[in-house]
């Protein structure tokens, strides 16, 4: 992590802030998630073929939980793949639409519910959509997470079809973040309180 740089006091800022959660906060947030999420698939990704494959997360540390909008994936229906942190990097571990995460997913790196190894592909399948996770955002799709560049370089190798969707908190999602012509930028920004496109290609299905 860049020591002291701004995008770090950015991150001890909203780590501290998020330390604070109350639980009820954090299951609330995560119920809330769910009607916007479904309204944001119903506008981008009712016209393609299912199954969809989803990028999704397991949280860590008071992230936004994803876990209660799994189930409303899975029904489109759609296969959800999770990252492993393996040699640096992450691989994709799959679940089908039929299979509960909960009884798939193990204690893996820094503790995270990863697929498996026996479940890991070598290399990503091309998804429809990705739920990323972040430390903080802003409203022109910049992103700040960990600092260690694994959705950066994953990212970086995704096909401009899939739909990059920034997963946060509201109060984390920032009016300006500094960013660096590496960084890569979401699509859309989803919290519990809605969702909002920033990328002017996005077209939003009627």
């Amino acid at each position: 992590m860049e020591q002291g740089s701004p995008k770090q006091q950015i991150r001890q800022q909203i780590l501290a802030r998020r330390s604070q959660l109350s639980e009820a906060f954090q299951q609330h947030a995560a119920d809330r998630l769910v009607a916007p999420l479904q309204d944001l698939l119903t506008r981008h990704l009712a016209t393609r073929p299912t199954p969809f494959q989803v990028g999704v997360y397991a949280a860590m540390r008071r992230e936004l939980d994803l876990a209660r909008c799994w189930p409303l994936l899975q029904a489109w229906p759609a296969v959800l793949v999770f990252p492993a942190v393996s040699q640096g990097r992450l691989l994709p571990g799959v679940i089908a639409p039929h299979q509960d995460p909960a009884e798939v997913l193990r204690p893996g790196h820094f503790g995270v519910p990863e697929p498996p190894p026996e479940r890991l592909l070598p290399s990503w399948p091309e998804l429809d959509l990705i739920l990323v996770p972040g430390l903080a955002f802003d409203r022109s799709g910049s992103r700040i997470g960990w600092g260690k560049a694994y959705y950066a370089r994953l990212l970086a190798a995704m096909p401009r079809r899939t739909l990059r969707v920034g997963v946060g908190y509201a109060f984390q999602v920032l009016d300006q973040l500094p960013s660096e012509a590496h960084d890569q930028r979401m699509h859309i920004i989803l919290t519990p309180d809605g969702w909002f496109p920033v990328d002017k290609s996005c077209v939003m299905v009627k």
